[in-house]
């Protein structure tokens, strides 16, 4: 019935046209519904610079704009801006350090306050008792340019500037993803770009350190697309989403100190971790030829835990008081996560604290001393947290070719192989070379095993980043090593 309906329809589309002289392919078109191509917003894209913290890159704030060199952070919140305020008060010769940089509300002709409640955390990388006011004013990058009502982060710490440790840069560009239940405290600059129509809702990322040159980054150490992404630098059929997960238990294993606590990371089930030794080497002197020439694979460290893994030394009881929303899958068993980290926090390739026993001793790795401890510490080459809580091993610095590889599954889809390069790690003051692996101390069950994984630089370098605020998805892709 519908086949002959719709016959009957086009029949009378072309007996209109020739009766009424009307022949042009235009006039036949013209009958018809026609999708209009999506506008084509704007992109841009900048240059990040690999500091103590993470990846620093400039933008302006305020009409006329002020500069501010931002800190790059995926998991944070919102845009913080240093600002002129303190104990009750909008002073810069009060609350700003010499040498400080910020931004200046008094200065801009687009600022006005919000209604949003002040905020405070106890503890922070930065100072004690991080307090926030929410303001208005327009935020650019490049071109891109938000609206002056766009919400953000400012300063307003309970003390005076001099207590503050000053740092190179004047904010921290926030671009955790934004969930369905949360509210405009954790609404990213960028998120808030993309929703009033200023933007495509995706960022794509690329790190310079294992290619040829620093022109894919313009000069930097990394680049960001606010936009869009670099397709130059990645395959499109190798890209692979990922949908995030965000339990609220989260917030906790990645020691976010606030609360209620922050759980909006880009994450997603790590579901395979394993150590994959190459097939072992010909003696020139033996008689005899190796036993195997295939890899070797490890048991998978990814372990499934039970809900009480999440609260380390309490009884049951405690652990549903605490926290009463690690809900388990059906077998009664929890999916350790994988969390994107692009900060110092990151630093290292992530293992398990039974991965690192095993790898240490596979590979007959030497404590090392408090001296190198302490040089390795002061170099920032690994996570703060890690390397004031964790052993630390040594190994030949030509060892490398010959040490096992690391493999990473994420959603039971793709394996991802980190090669040893990526974390022998020289000792600058030494000249020895060190086991660059981080165990997140804050995720460690008491068996060994890990609630989650922080994917950091060491894993992240290799790969094209695409973070998605309107699928709440992000894609990783190998980076191409040929351009």
């Amino acid at each position: 019935m519908y086949l002959a309906f719709g016959l009957s329809f086009l029949a009378s589309i072309f007996l209109a046209i020739y009766l009424s002289e009307i022949t042009t392919l235009d006039a036949l078109i013209s009958l018809f519904p026609v999708a209009k191509p999506a506008p084509l917003l704007p992109t841009t894209s900048v240059p990040a610079f690999w500091n103590t913290y993470g990846y620093l890159f400039n933008i302006t704030v305020g009409t006329p704009p002020q500069n501010l060199t931002v800190l790059s952070d995926w998991a944070w919140m919102s845009l913080f801006a240093r600002s002129s305020r303190c104990v009750d008060t909008v002073d810069p010769a009060l609350c700003v350090a010499p040498g400080q940089s910020y931004y200046d509300e008094r200065l801009s002709s687009t600022f006005s306050p919000s209604a949003l409640p002040q905020l405070q955390w106890p503890t922070n990388l930065f100072c004690p008792l991080f307090t926030v006011d929410y303001i208005s004013d327009t935020v650019c990058i490049n071109d891109l340019c938000t609206e002056p009502t766009t919400t953000f982060q400012a300063s307003h710490f309970p003390f005076t500037g001099e207590w503050v440790p000053v740092q190179p840069f004047g904010g921290i560009f926030g671009m955790a993803p934004v969930l369905p239940e949360l509210n405009e405290t954790f609404h990213p600059v960028f998120h808030q770009a993309w929703q009033s129509g200023k933007t495509n809702p995706q960022i794509g990322w690329n790190a310079c350190k294992d290619l040829s040159s620093t022109e894919p980054c313009l000069g930097g150490d990394s680049k960001f697309v606010f936009g869009g992404s670099d397709p130059s630098l990645y395959h499109t059929t190798n890209l692979t989403w990922y949908k995030t997960i965000t339990p609220p238990w989260l917030g906790g294993e990645m020691y976010a100190p606030i609360s209620p606590q922050i759980y909006n990371f880009w994450s997603t089930r790590w579901t395979g971790g394993w150590i994959v030794s190459p097939p072992p080497s010909a003696d020139p002197e033996s008689q005899t030829e190796p036993e195997t020439e295939t890899e070797t694979w490890s048991p998978n460290y990814a372990i499934r835990f039970p809900p009480s893994a999440l609260i380390r030394n309490a009884g049951p009881e405690e652990w549903q008081q605490r926290n009463p929303h690690a809900i388990p899958e059906s077998d009664g068993l929890i999916t350790p996560l994988a969390v994107l980290d692009d900060n110092s926090e990151g630093l290292g390739v992530p293992v398990s604290a039974n991965a690192y026993n095993d790898f240490i001793r596979l590979v007959d790795a030497r404590k090392a001393s408090p001296e190198s401890v302490a040089a390795l510490a002061a170099q920032m080459t690994s996570s703060p947290t890690g390397a004031h809580a964790q052993d630390w091993y040594l190994v030949d610095c030509d060892a490398a070719e010959t040490l096992p590889s690391l493999v990473y599954e994420l959603d039971h889809r793709v394996n991802y192989t980190v090669r040893p390069e990526a974390f022998v790690q020289e000792i600058y003051a030494t000249g020895e070379c060190y086991l660059n692996l981080n165990v997140w101390t804050h995720s460690r069950t008491e068996s060994g095993d890990a609630t989650l994984l922080s994917l950091g630089l060491g894993f992240l370098k290799s790969l094209y980043v695409i973070l998605d605020f309107e699928t709440l998805e992000f894609g990783l892709a190998p980076l191409r090593l040929d351009v």
